[in-house]
């Protein structure tokens, strides 16, 4: 076919066949206009890849595309061919490469909040734990919520940690930065595209390079003998009219947190259904670590649980209901300010949970029967097999039950309840739940 000048003119003058019709243009040789049959008219670019066969490509189609840039095109087409280059597979490496262009553009405005959010939909995390990471972005990162994630750099983590820790003490800056950083984990697991990170490393990893000091000092406060007889001695009183602590749901409450070394959370919301008393243990579901808690019930917790069970006023779900009766107890700080209005001896629900442990240690059981006691998470791949027995698990609670009694009623000291004709035994009986119930 001969070779015609591709005109404007030309391009409007063509006319369909009952077939493609194709016209070379004679300036540029490889460049010309394929006509359809439905009138249709491509710009095409036809030459022979170096080394290669034969190569036809579509440029565009008229109108859209202009006579001018397409004989462009053609140029850069018909010159990639000669060079050994499919222009097809360059022009498709080129989208990817305006793809991943775009996608790094978009990364650079996914801001932290939504980060968070997608960390805390895919995670799965306890009520109260999502509620105390988002109290403590509120206070310590509100301003970086909609702050896009790449903008976080290793100097304004190491900048806002020490105005944090100045503000806001060690604890809370610490806190702050290790959700952070979990946050900044997480992204940097986030592809935005195949191969496109949505950042390349977890700017909260300053802290550790320049060795900055985020270490708390270990929490160890627990009763110590003294103030486990003024503790012990309180408790035993509570239900009696006459007594300062008259709320005996507390009461039992914190004698079963000392007895067992239940976290507080985990003892609050004890249900019946959980409690067996023919096999004289209870179960807690929804550890902090994930894993069912059976444990043992001494005769001083069983006595307890007992007599709650049998109380007039029992509640129908929870051992120890909150005093409106919608839900499992809150933490009693009320009730413990009282207690130590009363005994002097300041604690928390925790330090219960390390007296127990101080206990169970001073007793002489076994390093490991005391972190299966207490539930602690354990890295040691054979516990994954070994199914601790509750009858082997019994003996330590029992042992425990028996270090309070010793601690709180040592015979060689007389007490004010010995003096008032009172033995240790007697004392147990009220631990396990004297004078009126009162929720």
């Amino acid at each position: 076919m001969a070779r015609v000048k591709i005109t404007k003119r030309f391009i409007i003058s063509c006319s369909a066949g009952s077939r493609d019709v194709f016209h070379r243009d004679s300036e540029l040789p490889g460049f010309g206009i394929k006509v359809s049959p439905r009138g249709t008219i491509s710009f095409i670019a036809e030459g022979r890849i170096k080394s290669g066969g034969p190569k036809r490509i579509t440029i565009g189609k008229h109108p859209t595309v202009s006579l001018e840039h397409a004989r462009g095109k053609a140029q850069e087409a018909l010159q990639l061919m000669k060079d050994g280059l499919d222009p097809k597979q360059v022009q498709a490496e080129e989208r990817d490469q305006r793809a991943r262009e775009a996608a790094v553009e978009d990364a650079k405005k996914v801001t932290l909040r939504t980060v968070f959010e997608d960390y805390l939909s895919l995670r799965d995390l306890k009520p109260k734990t999502i509620g105390d990471y988002r109290n403590t972005f509120d206070v310590c990162l509100a301003d970086w919520l909609d702050k896009p994630v790449p903008l976080i750099t290793r100097r304004t983590v190491e900048q806002r940690f020490l105005k944090i820790k100045n503000g806001q003490g060690k604890g809370q800056a610490s806190k702050c930065m290790r959700i952070l950083s979990a946050l900044m984990n997480f992204a940097k697991a986030e592809e935005v595209d195949d191969g496109v990170r949505l950042i390349t490393e977890n700017p909260c990893e300053v802290l550790n390079d320049k060795k900055i000091d985020r270490q708390l000092k270990p929490r160890t406060r627990h009763l110590d003998k003294n103030e486990l007889k003024l503790v012990v001695e309180e408790l035993s009183h509570a239900g009696n009219p006459a007594a300062s602590l008259t709320n005996l749901t507390i009461a039992n409450f914190l004698m079963l947190l000392l007895f067992t070394g239940l976290r507080r959370d985990e003892a609050a919301t004890l249900g019946w259904k959980d409690v067996d008393f023919e096999r004289q243990y209870f179960t807690i579901h929804d550890t902090k670590n994930g894993t069912d808690h059976v444990v043992p019930m001494s005769s001083h917790v069983e006595g307890m649980l007992e007599r709650r069970s049998q109380a007039s006023d029992k509640d129908d779900q929870w051992v120890f209901p909150n005093r409106r009766r919608t839900g499992p107890l809150r933490e009693p700080r009320k009730q413990l300010e009282k207690l130590e209005q009363i005994t002097g001896v300041k604690f928390t629900c925790h330090d219960l949970r390390r007296t127990f442990a101080t206990l169970a240690d001073s007793y002489g059981i076994d390093y490991n029967l005391i972190k299966r006691a207490l539930n602690h998470k354990t890295q040691d791949i054979t516990d994954q097999y070994i199914q601790s027995k509750v009858e082997r698990m019994r003996d330590v609670f029992d042992s425990v039950a028996k270090e309070i009694m010793w601690w709180a009623y040592d015979e060689g000291t007389p007490t004010q309840t010995e003096e008032a004709g009172q033995t240790a035994e007697d004392v147990a009986k009220k631990l396990a739940g004297g004078g009126q119930h009162q929720g």
